[in-house]
């Protein structure tokens, strides 16, 4: 017999619902109510009854909104949050809604091929997240050309880490352009924000991937590791001199294109290091073997998502939006395969930017086992951690 929940969670699965989940989201957040979008969603099965076009009625994972946590990134603005800040990080949490939807539309596509999809199947997938992607307001996607302009080897994708972003209500020495640090913490003073948190933790994670004693060094290539044992060159990470190289380069290249650059210093910090993403060629070859490995008809397991997903986030094909549509396609993949989407970090993208591929993987892993058990987990992503230390 069923019980009472499982009756809630089987009438809730529509996209009526999954709206009116949106819906209170918003209200619940602008009103401070602490039930917040978890206790809504956790009434919700991720399953439904689909038409896999003449294979038969088979059960098809629905992708949730919660199976898409927010960035911390993009949210700025600290704890407790008033009213307008409460509202603007609902907003943003808006996003996953859509995008969930964008996912089960991809599923059902997928559902009825009547056969497993191929490589190409999973590659035209990601151009439809892409387009969907473009068509977000602006506030979620940035600039709507940028999300539908391939990057090339030019410039003009640069992820910073370090304070670039930092605690709400820093202050800077307007001489020097230093920030004013707390006395008893040594810390730059301010309120922590989610999004000046992970951008500080993926600094130290990647100056630690330079090793001990190796402050000589300011660029480290990162590689990624393909299904057929070969590798490719994937970002690099850049601080110090080179960083600094790299960032008037930068400079110069937004100001061909028309962008205001004069408050932008030439010199990084010494806390900022600099994701510079792969050539061109090299993201290509990335990502056409994340799409064959989507497509492997062989055991497919966390750990096969989770180097799907490292080898996606390396492999940006657009100015903008690469993140949101990555973790669409990994949701999609994550149902079609498992049953279910692996549970990630939020910060799942600045974590693949910042540590080595096995890494990576072996965290992901362990961060799901932990979520499905009940087991606690680490508050942020640990920088050369094993993966069985508590």
């Amino acid at each position: 017999m069923k019980q009472p929940l499982d009756i809630i969670r089987q009438a809730a699965l529509d996209l009526t619902s999954c709206l009116g989940r949106a819906a209170r989201r918003f209200e619940s957040a602008y009103r401070g109510d602490r039930m917040g979008a978890k206790a809504v969603d956790a009434a919700v099965d991720k399953y439904q009854v689909v038409d896999h076009g003449g294979a038969g009625a088979l059960r098809s994972p629905l992708v949730s909104a919660v199976d898409l946590p927010t960035p911390g990134r993009m949210i700025q603005h600290a704890s407790p949050l008033t009213e307008k800040s409460a509202l603007a990080t609902a907003t943003r949490r808006e996003f996953a809604e859509l995008q969930a939807t964008a996912a089960n539309i991809g599923l059902q596509k997928m559902d009825r091929l009547g056969r497993p999809p191929t490589a190409l199947d999973w590659a035209a997938e990601h151009r439809r997240l892409t387009v969907e992607r473009a068509k977000q307001p602006e506030s979620y996607s940035g600039s709507t050309q940028a999300a539908l302009t391939p990057l090339t080897d030019e410039g003009g994708f640069i992820t910073h880490m370090g304070l670039n972003i930092p605690p709400e209500g820093a202050k800077r020495d307007p001489e020097t352009g230093k920030y004013e640090l707390d006395p008893r913490t040594g810390e730059v003073a301010g309120q922590a924000t989610p999004a000046s948190i992970v951008r500080a933790e993926a600094g130290r994670r990647a100056h630690a991937r330079f090793g001990p004693g190796n402050d000589h060094i300011d660029e480290l290539q990162n590689t990624v590791r393909l299904t057929d044992g070969t590798t490719v060159n994937s970002n690099r990470l850049v601080r110090g001199e080179r960083g600094t190289e790299v960032n008037v380069q930068q400079r110069e290249y937004q100001a061909s294109r028309g962008k205001d650059v004069s408050q932008w210093a030439s010199e990084i910090p010494a806390d900022r290091v600099m994701s510079v993403p792969a050539l061109q060629a090299d993201r290509e070859k990335i990502r056409q073997d994340a799409y064959e490995q989507l497509a492997n008809p062989g055991e497919f397991t966390i750990r096969t998502w989770a180097d799907a997903a490292y080898k996606l986030f390396l492999s940006p094909e657009m100015r903008s939006g690469n993140d949101a549509v990555s973790r669409t396609l990994l949701a999609e993949a994550g149902a079609y395969h498992l049953g279910r989407v692996p549970t990630y970090p939020h910060d799942i993208d600045f974590f693949a930017m910042t540590v080595d591929q096995d890494e990576f993987i072996d965290y992901i892993v362990e961060h799901d086992r932990r979520m499905q058990t009940g087991e606690p987990v680490w508050g942020s992503v640990p920088s050369r951690r094993s993966a069985s230390e508590d």
